[in-house]
């Protein structure tokens, strides 16, 4: 407990919550008040052997009854507390509040971390706030490319955010009223707002007095589909401490001193919440069910048992690839875990908004399994319904109420490399479904402007002739008047060593990119109704500001949005294939050219042995597809691959179905390779026999030989 100024008898002091023996005792009246929902106690502002409360967002409040609650008249009064943000609430969430719907009053922290007192006066509501975080910054405002328009979009210009209350740090908050109506807020002791209304505070006696929690739900702020988002209830995120009411406006000197009585802690008394990125040093490569925590709150809502995700690692690498529940999309993370890359499956759009995966908040229909793990390769099957924010399917069949499915199958090889084939199963496989659109993972504490460069894209062709693709500020294109399209490589330009790439498959070229004509860093979009928030029904919630979430942005709509090219999919009655090259490199976006053209137009690949024969190349596996036809012919495979500059080998992989169990020793033009360094072997049993999985680390512009037999 603090012993201020403020707890003379002289202040009207009539509420004082300390928390300091872990309980909402009230030290003036004796009262120990009920703390409903999830909480906890940390270290309050007057250091270790003090209390604050911990509240969850999710339930916390403390309520005390109208005829418990002091009682407030029109000659004024002053609320004070101490609090530290974890994050910015997604609309508004009161501190402290008492009123119904036309009077009383309410001390709130907003979306973009102000203060804002609201009171009742007998001709409405007055409400005096402090400084926006950006010149201008209001709820009307929007990304370009989510709701904006010539009379709403945002440019802010060189500003950057900076809100009244910080996140993670203690801030003093006080809000006064006195008899002439005059509002105050201050803030570390300094004045920091102030309003006239017009008129006296009208209390309300009757409503009773709620510390952190919202009266009603409400609605995100900033939201591009309005239609398909629900309201929800939400408590204060963070730390409460020393909440004090008195019966009279406080002068400013008293809050000055106040403020000055106490010796914050040096060290912070929070942290921000991060993603699970499994870890970030190289180790043995594989796949690992694992369960991966969060945050203690967050983690509590879920409802999964504890070996529900997944993650791969790499030996060659320190990024990871993460399936986590919370993401429900996997997300590959660059070597700091600060940022990751996802590129999304099949979405498409109904009057009820997205549907697509991420709106399958509690993972309902979506599940994944590892289909293979060995040392040559990982595959991964993902499983997963396109669903509107309120559950409903895509494109539901009238005759079998089947909506639209994904099967979407990750091949992971030692490199960080992954093919992917990915089918969408519907009644109308050729309506507007869009794919592989990138998102850009940002962890709390980051915003689009920290992770990437000024020019954030970088495309090739596959010639290898590299541009960087303008956007914004007029000019949406390659920078380079001599580049010659199509590009079919993109290189995300994240200010780290890895970085995310996509590869277009045969037929298909690069879609192009989300810009808009606002300057750096404004035409960028950032969102938080994904990737965390889970709790939040919401279908496109954007902020302008750090708000202490994660956060994804936006760089390229995949390939297209239905304008399916016949050399790109395999289209069905009800299915339509496409595919896809991911990966992280430490290279440029002209360096991936071989790689792509390895995929895109492999090397023709001939069987010099009887008894085996090829299936051919397979984009959708990255890897040369053969077959033992003759089980009583001795496992000797000998292979010439007609390797060059425009067909170049690139460490692919070779399936070898019905091999046997047996493992195999290789040759190069006559030459033994080393087995770990030059190549990888992994088994795959089938319900016939053994399939042979072989990953090459090979990179050739030449023909050559190779003979891959039983020791």
């Amino acid at each position: 407990m603090i012993s201020t100024a403020t707890t003379s008898l002289a202040s009207a002091l009539a509420l004082w919550w300390s928390f300091d023996d872990g309980t909402a005792r009230d030290a003036v009246s004796g009262r120990v008040d009920m703390v409903a929902g999830h909480h906890s106690y940390a270290p309050g502002v007057g250091g270790a052997s003090t209390r604050a409360l911990r509240s969850d967002e999710f339930s916390t409040f403390v309520e005390v009854s109208a005829a418990a609650a002091p009682v407030l008249s029109a000659a004024g009064f002053t609320v004070e507390a101490w609090i530290a943000p974890r994050a910015f609430p997604w609309n508004f969430c009161p501190l402290l509040r008492q009123h119904d719907e036309s009077r009383g009053w309410s001390l709130d922290l907003d979306y973009q971390g102000r203060i804002v007192f609201r009171v009742a006066t007998a001709t409405g509501w007055a409400e005096c706030a402090t400084r926006d975080a950006l010149p201008g910054l209001h709820p009307a405002l929007r990304f370009a490319n989510e709701g904006g328009d010539a009379t709403n979009t945002a440019n802010f210009g060189d500003a950057r955010p900076a809100p009244s209350v910080p996140l993670l740090r203690w801030t003093h908050v006080a809000a006064s009223v006195d008899a002439a109506g005059v509002l105050r807020v201050f803030l570390n002791g300094q004045p920091a707002a102030e309003f006239a209304a017009a008129g006296p505070f009208v209390p309300a006696p009757s409503s009773p007095l709620v510390l952190g929690r919202t009266a009603a739900p409400v609605l995100p702020l900033f939201l591009a589909r309005p239609r398909a988002n629900l309201p929800h209830d939400c408590s204060f995120d963070g730390l409460l401490d020393e909440v004090k009411l008195h019966l009279r406006p406080l002068p400013a000197a008293e809050l000055r001193t106040a403020f000055a009585a106490v010796s914050l802690p040096f060290t912070p008394p929070l942290a921000f919440r991060r993603m699970p990125t499994a870890q970030d040093q190289p180790g043995r490569f594989g796949a690992f069910s694992a369960h991966l925590p969060y945050d203690e709150d967050w983690d509590r809502t879920r409802r999964f048992d504890r070996a529900q995700d997944i993650f791969v690692r790499f030996d060659s690498t320190p990024c990871t690839f993460v399936v986590w529940n919370g993401t429900i999309y996997p997300i590959f993370y660059a070597e700091s875990g600060d940022v990751g890359q996802q590129f999304e499956a099949f979405e498409t759009w109904s009057k009820d908004g997205c549907h697509e995966a991420m709106m399958d908040r509690q993972n309902r229909q979506s599940s994944w399994r590892i289909v293979e793990n060995t040392p040559a390769r990982v595959v991964l099957h993902w499983r997963h319904a396109l669903v509107s924010v309120r559950g409903r399917p895509a494109n539901p069949d009238p005759a079998t109420g089947w909506g639209d499915w994904v099967d979407d199958f990750y091949t992971i090889y030692p490199d960080a490399v992954i093919a992917r084939r990915t089918v969408l199963h519907s009644s109308k496989p050729v309506s507007n479904h869009s794919y592989a659109q990138d998102n850009s993972v940002l962890q709390p504490g980051l915003m689009p402007w920290d992770i990437y460069e000024r020019e954030p894209l970088s495309v090739a062709n596959l010639a290898g002739q590299e541009t960087i693709m303008t956007m914004g500020q007029g000019h949406h294109g390659p920078a380079d008047p001599a580049f010659i399209e199509p590009a079919v490589i993109q290189l995300h330009r994240f200010r780290t060593r890895w970085k995310p790439f996509m590869i277009a498959p045969p037929g298909e070229v690069f879609g192009g990119v989300v810009t808009n004509d606002q300057s750096w860093p404004w035409f960028l979009p950032c969102w938080h109704h994904w990737p965390t928030a889970q709790l939040i029904e919401s279908d496109g919630s954007i902020t302008f500001v750090e708000n202490g979430r994660p956060k994804s942005s936006c760089l390229t709509q995949g390939w297209g949005y239905g304008d399916y090219k016949p050399a790109a999919v395999v289209l069905t009655d009800t299915s339509v294939t496409r595919f896809a090259l991911h990966g992280m490199t430490e290279q440029s976006a002209s360096a991936l050219a071989p790689l792509a053209r390895s995929w895109r137009q492999p090397p023709p690949l001939t069987v010099a042995t009887p008894g085996f024969s090829s299936a051919g190349w397979s984009v959708a596996e990255r890897a040369y597809l053969l077959d033992r036809i003759d089980p009583a012919t001795p496992a000797s495979l000998a292979l010439t691959l007609a390797a060059s500059a425009d067909h170049p080998l690139v460490r692919p992989g070779l399936v070898i179905r019905n091999w046997g169990d047996t493992s195999c020793a290789i040759t190069r033009d006559g030459v033994p390779l080393v087995a770990g360094r030059d190549f990888r072997l992994g088994h795959r049993p089938t319900p016939t026999g053994t399939d042979l999985i072989v990953w090459l680390d090979l990179s050739c512009e030449s023909p050559l030989r190779l003979v891959l037999a039983t020791p």
